[in-house]
């Protein structure tokens, strides 16, 4: 028997299968910091609070009040439209407006003399993406054929990264750290289409696919840091390791039928096949970083420079749910959870500029370059745009807290292949239109 691939099978109609958004294919989507945010992240070689367990722990030993409760919060609203998403000239658009939540960190107290210790919650990736597309042809007294097409997917993706982090000066001028991280990620999508036709000898044909999966996986990996102070000059570099899997488990479900379809494209294809799986074994891998940073630092200006360059991830299965029969033709039918990154390195400046003791502006420009892989089925990462990320603050200080507020906006900096939907032609392609934005709000408060 033919082994069936369920990527060509789902792409039998023109609707195709509607893709999915998931925003890991971007690294410096979310930053950190009652400050960290404002400067895009560009802040490896000079963090001087506690989002330092992220972007650096090793400047975490240069900083040592006894006590640090920070935490970030931004008001994130995107906007994600694609023209001609079929080929058929129709526009797919999707939109939200959502709280999401950035990190939370404190400093334990000094038990351990000069070494620092401390415990970290961020939110690595919060995305939800929902689009439908609906057609119909309207009833008319001439016309006696008639056509009605749904395409629709929702999708969640979140990762949560806790975390406990040590650091220590080894002299006045050099400070190495490090970060332990456990990621959970969770991840669920259905994708779902539904078409009907009424021809005018009043036959009735349709077809039903969708898809549906979701998965949870826990991991480890751990970030090095080391921080150097050359004043006025300060340098960082980190190292993240990839991820190694402690747990995962999902599930997979898939149901395609067909009714009276007459179409070459079907020639062969099962009218029914239908399958659900659980308790599959789940794993995540994630790249290996390294990044360097620098700050210089005037009376009242500090500039700052950081670049990150993301190994990439060669390709693996998320889930290998086993393959499985048709029940109308018994052909045998595979899933496909390949999953698979591109090498990418992004780069960001940012400005820090004390306007008097009470308040100093934070501005930043930052590059955010997709691991998106062309030309390969990968359905849990599917964007393909470079985003440029701008943002603009400040931090006012109020006695012992400070709080910071901000605005950032993010864009698609190219579409440099178009965004090929599942199910259309090779030579088929569509654009998309990304806008995001990012309002911030953050405080500190030294006890």
């Amino acid at each position: 028997m033919n082994k069936l691939k369920l990527s060509f099978l789902t792409s039998v109609f023109l609707l195709g299968s509607i893709p999915l958004f998931a925003q890991d294919t971007q690294y410096w989507a979310k930053q950190y910091g009652t400050y960290g945010e404002l400067l895009g992240g560009v802040v490896v070689g000079g963090t001087s609070d506690l989002s330092s367990t992220y972007y650096n722990p090793g400047s975490m030993a240069f900083t040592t009040d006894s006590a640090l409760v920070l935490t970030t919060h931004s008001l994130q609203a995107y906007a994600i439209t694609i023209n001609d998403a079929f080929g058929t000239g129709s526009k797919l658009t999707s939109s939200s407006v959502k709280a999401s939540p950035g990190i939370f960190a404190i400093r334990l107290p000094n038990w351990l003399g000069e070494e620092q210790i401390a415990i970290s919650y961020i939110t690595r990736y919060d995305f939800d993406f929902e689009a439908q597309e609906l057609n119909t042809t309207p009833h008319s007294d001439s016309q006696n054929s008639y056509k009605a097409s749904e395409g629709s997917v929702y999708e969640n993706l979140s990762e949560y990264w806790p975390g406990v982090s040590w650091s220590k000066a080894f002299s006045k001028n050099i400070g190495i750290g490090v970060t332990l991280y456990f990621p959970y990620r969770s991840q669920s999508a259905r994708n779902q289409i539904l078409h009907q036709t009424l021809d005018s000898t009043g036959t009735n044909s349709s077809a039903i696919i969708f898809e549906d999966y979701s998965y949870n996986n826990l991991r480890a990996l751990i970030k090095f840091g080391v921080s150097i102070k050359l004043d006025p000059l300060m340098l960082g570099i980190t190292v993240t390791t990839p991820s190694m899997n402690i747990y995962g488990s999902g599930s997979t479900a898939l149901n395609f039928t067909a009714t009276n379809i007459d179409s070459e494209e079907l020639e062969g294809l099962p009218t029914f096949a239908s399958d659900f799986q659980e308790d599959l074994s789940a794993q995540f891998r994630s790249a290996l970083s390294i990044a360097v940073g620098a700050a210089y630092y005037l009376e009242n200006t500090s500039f700052y420079f950081s670049a990150e360059w993301f190994n990439s991830v060669s390709e693996f299965n998320i889930m290998e749910p086993n393959s499985f029969y048709a029940q109308s033709s018994g052909d045998e039918i595979e899933y496909n959870s390949a999953y698979s990154l591109n090498s990418v390195i992004n780069i960001g400046l940012g400005i820090k500029y004390i306007v008097n003791p009470n308040f100093t502006y934070y501005g930043s420009i930052t590059s955010d370059q997709t691991a998106f892989v062309p030309n390969k089925v990968n359905k849990f990462a599917i964007s393909n745009w470079d985003i440029i990320h701008i943002r603009s603050g400040g931090k006012f200080n109020i006695d012992k807290l400070s709080i910071t507020l901000g605005l950032g906006y993010g864009f698609e900096a190219n579409i440099y292949d178009g965004l090929r939907i599942i199910g259309q032609k090779d030579t088929d392609r569509s654009d998309v239109a990304y806008h995001q934005i990012d309002v911030v709000f953050g405080f500190a408060y030294k006890l």
